[in-house]
């Protein structure tokens, strides 16, 4: 349930290719965010819905490192945590003359380290062609 496949838009591309080749075609899962133990209504109420491979919901993002197509990480997040040092802030900055130009400037800003608990749980699959 706690798991999820980040890769780029063009290895998608590539997936959803071959899976129509074998005459399947990926899913459309609802996502669920959960807080503290607060959980959102799955679909429509969270936002958006995502495809999938085997129910393991697939986020493509154009800041995946690419070889010859874009790596695909595989991330259990149950074994992945967040660390948060100092809580979300936001600054604004009307220094027109620090900014060179007439605007105002907004920050959201969030210290923290991503925890592993066990790597082998983790995975990359990278130099595709």
């Amino acid at each position: 349930n706690n798991k999820a496949i980040i890769t780029g838009y063009d290895t998608l591309e590539r997936v959803q290719q071959l899976l129509q080749a074998q005459q399947r075609f990926p899913e459309k899962t609802r996502v669920q965010f959960t807080v503290n133990g607060v959980q959102t209504v799955a679909g429509a109420e969270a936002g958006f819905d995502i495809a999938s491979y085997k129910g393991v919901p697939i986020v493509p993002d154009s800041n995946v490192l690419q070889d010859t197509l874009s790596r695909i990480m595989l991330c259990d997040f149950d074994h992945l945590h967040m660390g948060v040092l100092t809580p979300v802030q936001y600054m604004e900055s009307n220094d027109w003359f620090g900014l060179d130009k007439f605007v105002t400037m907004g920050l959201y800003h969030m210290q923290g380290e991503v925890i592993c608990t066990k790597y082998k749980a983790q995975g990359k699959v990278r130099d595709l062609q």
